[in-house]
């Protein structure tokens, strides 16, 4: 028998951040000693929280456990105990503020038994769930020392509570005494213990899309490679492509190719979340090296308009900007829109035109993705700060102009901002999956203008039906606006049972709305259920600004943003809610939604939760359709089993996107 690992076991070496030497040697520990039955699951995302280790064996039980390099008999002063927290003594090498593994196992056990395991409820979680931990380089001793009194605190140390709350030093390990490292290791059978308690935890703990794929170096066909690596004679390119052409992959490789040869980078966006996709694309590129990426410097353009302001001594008159925008009294008034899209960038052309000199920073290169939400004047300001001889690159979709932004950009503008030529084009689609090419085709036609739709296309392989290599599931529901949030709520959890080692996890799960207030609904209904989430809405400007800086998909908890903020992402599941108010920029809003899928051979999944009526007619050509009325019961319990503009008037000072 071939035990399930996830990771697996010969992927260990390549994951970031890597294993510690104790992780690793706990982990070959076990892999020697437990019966193939047992399922090792590495670092696995559970709602927020990250054990170094959990063991599942269907029938018998669950095993976390917490792993600690700390050598204590050397260093005997170098923790102090407290609750949550083992802190390092300012006097010794370590100082670094490490969580109490018995305080997080207290925690992980807790939120084993209410929340990924519900069948486990009251005190059959007591003899099923052991929660231990293992300091491979220190004595037992010292251990025992160091934890007791949080030990204690926890009546962890009681007779009948020790086997299921083992703590280990090194000596056990050394004499490969696995019964006293993980007392329940020889168990094969609990009779509170069944396989569906076991899947319902998988789904937990099953490694996520998005950590399998960051190990894997990117893969460019020859076109994209040619633009990756090489540039025009007048260093300037613009590329356009529909959703999932690889356009974003072809700027981060660029951005690889640029910093191999020592070249200082500077890639704008219009969204902030969007710079940390890519970032992790720039990662994952062969020519990699580490720390070198240092040479690029990552912003979305509002905020480095503000950063330029600041260097250049004008954050007062940047300040002024938008006080005449906020104050309806004032006497010299103007919009948000009039800020961001005109005052802004003239400020900031005057304030680079003042200061030549080293106070503003230049480049060799200038990337910008996701161009069709920029307007040719900031392409200008842009032009700025680039060096004598340096490049300049463009990657567009115009059909996914949410901000209505893209038609100004005239073929004249075009040959003012540097252009020559056609635009490169990357026609081939190789992220979404053939059936969902077909459907967001078909809403472009419909719902689009003509001169807006530039459409994906696939290879004859992939055109083949007799080769489904990645199946996708669609859903459509359409409901009263009064019920929207609910249903999403029965949605999200509904594709919850299809994780399982083989499939999806939960956390790969990512809900998509059109509007903050709808966003923040959904994530209160999350919390309702004890279900943890990485968002990015929230009604201060500071606030939300920080969320999306740390908007990720590696966070160990699901996902929810607005469609704006999703812009150049993907995810292999998604929960997509169209609100009922449709504006002109609605259409261009939901396409983008419906192309953030990617296939994956073990299977996609979209689910649209739709309260337009607008829509209806559309919905009703998907193969799994649905039209609901109001809820028969309310709440919806786990145990049943427009925004047109990302909010403008909130974006300053920090002029988050």
């Amino acid at each position: 028998m071939i035990r399930v690992t996830s990771p697996p076991l010969v992927e260990l070496s390549k994951l970031n951040p890597p294993l510690s030497a104790g992780e690793r040697l706990v982990i070959d520990f076990f892999n020697r000693h437990l019966s193939p039955e047992w399922e090792f699951y590495i670092k696995p995302h559970l709602n927020g929280l990250r054990p170094d280790i959990v063991l599942l064996r269907p029938q018998a039980g669950i095993a976390i456990f917490e792993i600690r390099d700390f050598d204590l008999d050397s260093n005997p002063d170098a923790l102090e105990t407290g609750d949550t927290y083992l802190t390092g003594n300012p006097n010794t090498v370590q100082t670094s503020k490490r969580r109490n593994p018995v305080h997080e196992l207290h925690l992980i056990k807790t939120e084993l038994a209410n929340l990924y395991c519900p069948r486990l409820a009251g005190n059959k979680s007591i003899s099923v769930i052991s929660a231990g931990a293992i300091f491979p380089f220190s004595s037992h001793g010292a251990v025992q020392q160091i934890l007791g009194p949080t030990l204690d605190r926890y009546g962890m140390r009681a007779e009948a509570a020790m086997p299921y709350y083992p703590i280990s030093g090194k000596e056990p390990l050394a004499a490969n005494d696995v019964k006293f490292v993980f007392p329940e290791a020889y168990r094969s059978r609990s009779m509170y213990m069944s396989p569906e308690t076991a899947q319902d935890l998988r789904s937990w703990l099953v490694e996520p899309d998005h950590s399998d794929e960051t190990r894997d170096r990117l893969e460019l066909d020859s076109n994209q490679i040619r633009l990756a690596t090489t540039r025009t004679s007048s260093g300037f390119r613009r590329i356009k492509g529909p959703a999932g052409s690889g356009k974003s992959l072809v700027l981060a490789a660029r951005v690889s190719d640029l910093v191999a040869q020592n070249k200082s980078v500077l890639v704008i966006t219009f969204n902030l979340t969007l710079i940390n996709y890519l970032r992790e694309l720039v990662i994952r590129c062969p020519e990699y090296k580490g720390n070198a990426v240092s040479n690029v410097t990552w912003y979305n353009f509002h905020y480095w308009c503000k950063i330029v302001c600041e260097k250049t001594g004008h954050q007062g008159r940047y300040r002024s900007l938008w006080k005449r925008a906020m104050d309806e009294e004032s006497p010299d008034p103007c919009s948000t829109e009039d800020v961001l899209n005109k005052l802004l960038p003239e400020l900031v052309a005057e304030c680079i035109d003042r200061h030549p000199g080293h106070l503003v920073q230049k480049y060799d290169a200038i990337l910008v993705d996701e161009g069709q939400d920029f307007l040719p004047e900031w392409w200008a300001v842009l032009r700025k700060v680039r060096k004598p001889d340096a490049e300049m690159l463009l990657a567009a979709d115009v059909t996914q102009d949410v901000y209505q932004t893209a038609s100004t950009w005239t073929e004249q503008a075009m040959q003012g901002a540097g252009f020559t030529g056609p635009w490169v084009r990357l026609d081939v689609c190789y992220r979404l999956p053939q059936n969902l090419i077909d459907m967001a085709g078909r809403f472009a036609t419909s719902h689009l203008k003509a001169e807006d739709i530039d459409l994906p296309t696939t290879t004859d392989r992939l055109k083949n039906p007799e080769l489904d290599l990645y199946p996708c599931h669609l859903r459509w529901v359409q409901t009263p606006e009064a019920d929207a949030i609910q249903r999403c709520h029965e949605e999200f959890l509904r594709l919850s049972p299809q994780a399982d080692p083989q499939l999806l996890a939960i956390t790969d799960i990512v809900f998509l709305s059109d509007s903050q207030q709808d966003g923040e609904a959904f994530v209160n209904t999350l919390k309702s259920t004890n279900i943890n989430c990485s968002h990015t809405f929230s009604g201060n400007s500071r606030d939300a600004r920080k969320k999306k800086q740390l908007f990720f998909m590696g966070h160990a908890t699901n996902k929810a943003t607005t469609i704006h903020s999703f812009k150049g992402w993907e995810a292999r599941a998604i929960v997509l809610l169209i609100g009922a108010r449709v504006t002109a920029r609605t259409p261009a809003l939901v396409y983008t939604g419906l192309t953030r899928l990617k296939r994956h051979r073990e299977g996609s999944w979209l689910t649209v939760v739709c309260a337009a009526r607008e829509y209806r007619e559309f919905g009703r050509s998907w193969p799994d359709f649905q039209e609901l009325g109001p809820p028969r019961h309310q709440p919806y319990s786990r145990s049943q089993h427009h925004d047109d503009h990302p909010t403008p008037t909130t974006d300053h000072p920090t002029a988050t996107r």
